[in-house]
This record gives structure tokens, C-alpha cells and sequence, in this order.
């Protein structure tokens, strides 16, 4: 939905983590660039969740995953990752 360079700068060169970035409407059930990920970082928005139909389904797979994977969402991204949790 719209990642701030600054966060992207922050996780790579404060926490020297591996970032990849996708489109919200990335289908991570499927994953057909064949990614390999540890974890699911949600960036903020702008938006309205309820127009991501499509990140939603993705984050829903994500959570349902055993053993579970860290999930964190900031501004929007909260509000998508409480929605697929059950929230409305």
C-alpha cells in the first residue's frame, strides 16, 4: 500500500535484515516468486483496509502457518492484520 523509504533503510542497515519488498496484493499462499520468508512486516498505508481484499487473504495464510511466524503491522498494516484476525 505505500512503504516509507526510511523503514526500509532502518531494517536494512540498523538490523542488517534481508528485506523484500511485494505488492499488497501479493499472494503469499501461492508465493510465485518462490520467497522465502521469516517473517511478515505490514507497512502503513495510506488506505482504507477494507479495499485490500487480497493482503487480507494473504495475511490470514500467514497467521494460520504452524509453526507461526512473526507478523507486524504499523498504521495501516494493524488495521489489515487485525481484520484477518477477526477484528471488524
Amino acid at each position: 500500500c505505500g512503504m516509507k523509504f526510511n523503514i526500509i533503510r532502518y531494517f536494512v542497515d540498523e538490523h542488517n535484515v534481508k528485506l523484500t519488498v511485494v505488492p499488497f496484493d501479493y499472494d503469499l499462499e501461492a508465493n510465485p516468486s518462490n520467497i522465502q520468508w521469516d517473517g511478515l512486516f505490514l507497512s502503513n498505508g495510506p488506505g482504507d483496509p477494507n479495499m485490500c481484499p487480497q493482503t487480507i487473504k494473504s495475511i490470514k495464510y500467514a497467521i494460520g502457518l504452524d509453526p507461526p511466524r512473526p507478523i507486524f503491522g504499523i498504521c495501516l498494516g494493524n488495521q489489515l492484520l487485525s481484520i484477518a484476525a477477526g477484528a471488524k
